[in-house]
């Protein structure tokens, strides 16, 4: 995410259905938590969990 001219990197952990349910919900929840738009916000990773790792 990019505020104030600086890259603030952040991992964050989303359980979905889909990986279209967790980006979707990523930017939402950044927009709400911090008023970042979705152009401030870069994702460079979406990585799938098994189930005992999810939990």
């Amino acid at each position: 995410m990019r505020k104030g001219g600086d890259n603030l990197p952040f991992t964050k952990n989303i359980k979905a259905v889909r990986k279209e349910d967790a980006v979707q919900h990523l930017y939402s929840d950044m927009g709400s938590r911090h008023k970042a738009r979705r152009f401030e916000i870069t994702i460079k990773q979406i990585q799938e969990l098994s189930e005992p790792e999810a939990a």
